[in-house]
């Protein structure tokens, strides 16, 4: 077998990054004329041998006919083959064809659903291979690739990208961790101001309190001393009292309340992502005693000098000394917490300094996964 009737991919296209540009291979010529020849032929063929027993010189005409029309088809598809041009962008798989009428077909390789390769007993024989894309939502093909040299590498290099747009457009999540007191929801105001979308666990927990189905479980495991008399709310203070005092507690609330704000969270994330966002941030409480760090993109540490994460707490939430202690000895330590995170942010300055620093975190977040590097998060 010759190997010079294969074209292969232009240099430029192995590039990382650059466009793969392909087109079939000239096998394809060989390929879609063989068919209509061998019936061109045949036809000419009888004729000529039905003439040549009446109109010898007729059939001298006809022969030479046939022999046009069959020179003429394999023109064409040469024609046929040198239009078409197949097309792997960043964003974008096309194919392009057409010797009198110039047809292109793309999709965004975001949307690809299906990655279909046929090969034909011929096109195995000489290692070709037609790769036929489909696109979410539709019923049918929407680009098709014929008769192309180097199928599993184009398919492989089809799929990095459609799997790398689509996690492009993914919108991030952030997780903050801290001490309390830390000024994690400063952090992710700073965060809200570069576009993300801010999931605040405990409002969240706090709405999911309220829910009917909710207050009828909290009644019935510790009847009416989570709520209040006055009002007929849950508690939070009473609440709080009976989870910090009692492990299997906390354990049995988290269960019920968990799973509500989850799916919360998630369609937060998809929100986020239509609206093109470039994240969510999480500012949970409890991030990694609730496991919340593992759906996390990036774990940020948020940190504070003790003095001034009491000073915080004594303002806003009328806490003593004592009930700070309490509350952290509940929870995993803030050594442990700033080990187990990505990135650690003193908040000790302005929102200027702080959404700098976001903008850092952001951008590196989503390079590293859009690069798919290994390794630490970040």
């Amino acid at each position: 077998m010759n190997s010079t009737m294969n074209v292969t991919m232009l240099d430029a296209s192995r590039h990382e990054g650059q466009d793969v540009r392909t087109r079939p291979s000239a096998w394809f010529v060989a390929l879609s004329s063989w068919r209509s020849v061998v019936l061109l032929g045949i036809v000419a063929w009888g004729a000529w041998a039905i003439a040549g027993r009446t109109a010898p010189a007729r059939a001298g005409v006809i022969g030479a006919y046939g022999i046009l029309v069959v020179v003429l088809r394999v023109v064409w598809a040469v024609l046929d083959w040198w239009s078409r041009e197949y097309t792997l962008g960043e964003e974008r798989v096309r194919a392009t064809w057409g010797v009198v009428r110039r047809n292109s077909v793309e999709m965004d390789v975001a949307r690809i659903q299906h990655l279909v390769v046929t090969r034909s007993l011929a096109e195995r024989v000489l290692g070709l291979g037609t790769i036929r894309v489909t696109s979410a939502g539709s019923d049918g093909v929407g680009v098709v690739w014929r008769s192309v040299v180097g199928v599993d590498g184009l398919v492989a290099k089809i799929r990095e990208r459609s799997d790398g747009a689509r996690v492009a457009m993914r919108a991030v999540v952030i997780g903050l961790a801290g001490g309390i007191g830390a000024g994690k929801s400063k952090v992710a105001r700073a965060f809200e101001a570069l576009g993300c979308l801010v999931s605040d666990s405990d409002a969240e927990a706090k709405a999911a309190l309220e829910l009917p189905e909710v207050r009828a479980q909290l009644r019935e495991w510790w009847g009416e001393k989570v709520f209040d008399a006055e009002s007929g709310k849950v508690s939070r203070r009473a609440l709080a009292d009976v989870i910090f005092a009692d492990a299997e507690a906390r354990r049995r609330l988290e269960g019920l309340t968990h799973p509500i704000v989850r799916a919360r969270r998630d369609e937060m994330v998809r929100r986020a992502t239509a609206e093109g966002r470039p994240g969510v941030v999480v500012d949970a409480p409890l991030l990694f005693e609730a496991g919340l760090d593992k759906e996390c993109d990036v774990v940020i540490f948020v940190d504070a000098p003790r003095e001034i994460r009491l000073e915080r707490v004594r303002r806003t939430r009328g806490w003593t000394e004592e009930e700070l202690d309490r509350r952290e000895k509940s929870q995993i330590s803030l050594d442990e917490k700033r080990q187990r995170s990505d990135e650690v942010i003193v908040n000790d300055g302005g929102m200027d300094r702080l959404e700098s620093i976001s903008r850092t975190i952001l951008e590196k977040t989503r390079g590293r996964i859009v690069t798919g590097a290994k390794g630490e998060r970040v």
